[in-house]
């Protein structure tokens, strides 16, 4: 897994000695804070204290051989910084469906970075479908990071919503590689909802062969003082 991890883009040599660890197989999981196994997958919830760095980043590993999910609740306090590494490890040729849910909240100040790296086999029999409800309120900042760059995409379904609040700040970045028969949707809606609200989307997808599009709606602001998102172009081949 660490291997995989390495290859996946991930930083393995963080993973010891003063970070926290979990292990999740089927429905168990080793005892930790805000992590549950379950039949069809993992819950994570975290809430990070108020005025100050949360615990070292909380990494969580997703191995499927038939099927699985997580789901992430984090409502940092105000203040509070917290980073999330989530690693999908997909090689085998089996049908795999992985979905995640997350709904965050972050008070005034508060900063989240979540990121999610794939690593995919060749078969293409896969379906990854990461949702997101994200609220920021006054000044706090929420980085979200997607890539899958090694292996097949199969069936790819992003759909993230950020409300940004006054002063607040969002970037959500997606790096995808597709070719074949893969099919890929991004869904990144960002909302400013407030003087000075800030958000930038970048996507970064290439594909060749038989793949589907892309589409990625725009944005919209609720007040006259907020910068509109900016996208980076998405070229049709090639990378």
């Amino acid at each position: 897994m660490v291997d995989a991890a390495d290859s996946a883009g991930g930083a393995p040599r963080r993973l010891w000695p003063d970070t926290r660890q979990r292990a999740v197989a089927a429905r168990c999981a080793r005892p930790g804070r805000g992590l549950r196994g379950r039949h069809r997958g993992v819950d994570r919830r975290r809430r990070g204290r108020r005025r100050g760095a949360a615990d070292p980043p909380l990494p969580g590993a997703v191995r499927a051989l038939r099927g699985a999910g997580h789901r992430v609740d984090a409502h940092p306090g105000a203040g509070a910084q917290a980073t999330v590494w989530a690693h999908g490890l997909f090689a085998t040729p089996d049908a795999v469906r992985h979905t995640m849910r997350a709904e965050i909240r972050l008070m005034e100040e508060a900063v989240l970075h979540h990121q999610e790296t794939h690593w995919h086999g060749e078969a293409g029999d896969i379906v990854v479908r990461p949702r997101a409800q994200v609220r920021l309120e006054r000044g706090a900042r929420y980085l979200a990071d997607f890539s899958l760059l090694h292996g097949r995409v199969g069936q790819l379904n992003v759909d993230y919503a950020v409300t940004v609040g006054e002063g607040a700040v969002t970037e959500l970045t997606s790096r995808i590689y597709g070719f074949a028969n893969d099919a890929i949707r991004l869904c990144e809606r960002v909302v400013l909802d407030g003087a000075g609200a800030r958000g930038l989307v970048k996507s970064r997808v290439a594909v060749r062969d038989e793949i589907s599009g892309v589409a990625v709606p725009p944005s919209r602001r609720s007040d006259g003082w907020s910068r509109s998102p900016a996208r980076s172009p998405q070229p049709p081949r090639g990378w």
